[in-house]
């Protein structure tokens, strides 16, 4: 089982550069002017709790984002208790994770990537091109 530095450079390395760039981004607003608040003002997030996620479905829930927390249920850029199938506007979801994306998608993305840890994601790799055998 990996560690959670491992699991957290793995998930890194799941993003695309754009989503990397975002996601640098939105951490770094939350440490200069303090965490996005839940509601639909100029500090807001947007948040909709998963009663009104119109998009669960498709996989974009705050539980899949690199921002979310399971251990404590909150969100490393959003204030507040975050439920985990909750979503706002500032989601960072790998590809991988998104519903209906299939194998081919998925090793696609990864193909595509550049940087981080080539051994985990020449693991990944590996891994899908064995199921769709």
């Amino acid at each position: 089982m990996p560690s959670e530095a491992e699991s957290e450079q793995q998930e890194w390395d799941s993003l695309n550069e754009r989503q990397q760039e975002l996601a640098k981004e939105y951490a770094e607003t939350a440490l200069e002017f303090g965490m996005f608040d839940q509601t639909l003002g100029a500090d807001g997030a947007h948040y909709a709790p998963a009663a009104k996620n119109p998009f669960k479905a498709d996989g974009l829930i705050c539980k899949n984002c690199i921002f979310y927390n399971e251990e404590n249920s909150q969100c490393k850029i959003v204030a507040g208790y975050i439920e985990p199938e909750a979503i706002c506007k500032l989601w960072i979801i790998p590809e991988n994770q998104l519903a209906g994306n299939s194998k081919k998608d998925q090793l696609k993305s990864l193909l595509r990537q550049t940087g981080g840890d080539q051994k985990a994601r020449q693991a990944q790799i590996d891994q899908l091109m064995s199921e769709l055998d």
